[in-house]
């Protein structure tokens, strides 16, 4: 390019990069103003949640309909998003459960899953979250189902010794509760299918 259109090119290209860089930046800002503002949301949303599990007491517990509708506040708000935001709620609705009277262990353990899928299928990668935590739950329940062949072979030779009741109910007793911990596992897969 001959020098005496260099400088004209090159101002008019910085001009360019400059606009665009600044219009970047920009819009970087409006984002972080953005999130904030959302950030604020959530916490309000999350300290009068708070406030609700902390007003309950043995003679006004929780109720399953309250846990829904709280849950369903929360997905309306749109305060939904954050990961510590999510967490936090997530862990406010088990203290809710924990309040409910009558409510099984299981029923509970159920609840706050469903509530977890709920929160990986919205996010942002929902299907490689999904994929992972099924992953996750396979490779659990092919633990348990090896342990439980291992303290069947161990059981077998317990058998054979004298005195072994004790060792026996014992491993026995490992058994059962590996086999109700598959069993979880599967629903919980069914939920994550579903």
């Amino acid at each position: 390019m001959p020098e005496k259109q260099s400088d004209k090119v090159w101002n008019r290209f910085r001009t360019a990069c400059d606009a665009f860089f600044d219009r970047k930046n920009q819009e970087a800002k409006q984002r972080e103003v953005k999130a904030q503002l959302v950030s604020q949301e959530q916490a309000a949303h999350l300290d009068r949640f708070a406030d609700t599990v902390a007003a309950l007491t043995p003679d006004n517990p929780g109720t399953i309909e309250g846990f829904r509708e709280l849950v369903a506040e929360w997905r309306a708000s749109g305060a939904s998003g954050g990961p510590r935001a999510e967490e936090k709620f997530q862990t406010l609705m088990g203290k809710y459960l924990d309040t409910v009277p009558g409510l099984p262990y299981a029923e509970r353990a159920d609840l706050l899953f469903q509530l977890q899928v709920e929160r990986l299928k919205s996010g942002p990668d929902a299907q490689q979250a999904l994929y992972k935590k099924e992953q996750g739950l396979r490779r659990d329940i092919n633990e348990l189902e090896n342990d439980i062949a291992t303290l069947q072979t161990n059981l077998e030779f317990f058998a054979r010794s004298k005195n072994a009741n004790q060792l026996r109910e014992e491993y026995q007793g490992r058994i059962d509760e590996a086999k109700l911990r598959i069993d979880a596992l599967k629903k919980q897969l069914k939920i994550i299918r579903s």
